[in-house]
């Protein structure tokens, strides 16, 4: 019964030291496009201007400008195209 020992059960284990393998790789919210590039537009706008424009609500805008979460899905992409 060579199946059940820890010698066989140890051996079968495969090894690697590809590091792209066995990383986890978490997300930095400092790098992402669009707190560092479309939040400061965002910023420089009026509210009722970019809730105009974009048709999203005063408070998704003020939301999105301070910085306190993303826009999802298509509200996102709206403000990217439009900013």
């Amino acid at each position: 019964m060579e199946g059940g020992t820890l010698a066989w059960q140890l051996s079968s284990i495969r090894t690697t030291h590809d590091p792209d393998e066995v990383q986890t790789e978490y997300f930095n919210p400092e790098h992402d496009h669009f707190r560092t590039r479309i939040v400061p537009i965002l910023q420089q706008l009026p509210v009722a201007e970019v809730a105009r424009a974009t048709g999203l609500s005063d408070r998704t805008v003020k939301r999105a400008r301070a910085g306190k979460g993303t826009p999802s899905g298509g509200k996102r992409e709206f403000i990217l195209t439009r900013a």
